[in-house]
């Protein structure tokens, strides 16, 4: 059978009569806990920070407090001491104080005049186990509520991407209506007229004015197929180019 680790639990009680009570509880379980104790709120912050117990044994009503202010100022931050359970004890049953030191942090609400040995043990392992898993949960919704940041961000980051490329799209379209519009349509009809001069219909031509006509038509022609080749590609990105399937 395995043995159950050794318990370091702080046992926080200004009665010597009640803290005695309570090792006599665990005197069978001697073995198994190990306990400091303290007898004001202040010496057990104190002793929460620079021993580290287990588990902190808390008598409701302590000279400079009480179980809820005490709870309150263990929470207060976010170290180390702060992640100790806590198990209340008190000397009458008060169901509104047992809500109110639950909600604020207790693991359990210990009558004292009904207590026994083997009773506190399981009390005291019952309430590490529920705030290990309590913690380990709240570690869980810290890493989900971290991953779903960033998933926020990448999301942001997509739509800002998505942006910019809707706006590239666009520049894009509208440089190539200018292509269309502003330098196909002039060009079609530059060649037109260069054809016209070559077939003398602004009156014969000498050999140099045909050498040069011929230029402007080689360079008219070669730029012309420039820009029908990037409409084509234009189209073809847009699905909407139609092919013209020919036997060769």
């Amino acid at each position: 059978m395995t043995e159950r680790p050794t318990r370091t639990l702080l046992l926080v009680e200004d009665s010597e009569d009640d803290r005695a009570y309570i090792r006599r509880l665990l005197r069978d379980a001697r073995g198994t806990y190990s306990i400091l104790e303290a007898s004001t709120g202040e010496e057990a912050l104190e002793l929460v920070r620079t021993r580290h117990p287990d588990l902190v044994l808390l008598d409701y009503y302590l000279p400079d407090t009480t179980g809820v202010e005490f709870l309150a100022d263990l929470r207060a931050g976010s170290t180390r001491a702060s992640l100790v359970p806590v198990a209340v004890l008190t000397g009458h049953d008060d169901e509104d104080a047992a809500v109110q030191l639950l909600a604020g942090g207790a693991m359990d609400y210990l009558v004292k005049g009904t207590l026994t040995g083997p009773g506190l043990a399981r009390a005291i392992e019952n309430a590490i186990g529920k705030f290990t898993v309590q913690v380990e949960l709240e570690e869980k919704r810290a890493s989900l509520e971290l991953r779903n940041w960033e998933l926020e961000a990448l999301r942001d980051e997509l739509q800002q991407r998505l942006v910019e490329l809707s706006e590239a799209h666009r520049a894009k379209d509208q440089f190539l209506a200018v292509m269309s519009h502003e330098m196909r349509t002039p060009l079609n009809a530059i060649l037109g007229y260069v054809d016209l001069l070559g077939m003398g219909v602004a009156g014969e031509l000498t050999e140099l004015q045909r050498a040069y006509i011929e230029r402007v038509h080689v360079g008219g022609r070669h730029l012309l197929d420039l820009i029908n080749d990037v409409l084509d590609l234009a189209r073809a990105d847009a699905r909407r180019l139609e092919m013209d399937l020919r036997p060769v």
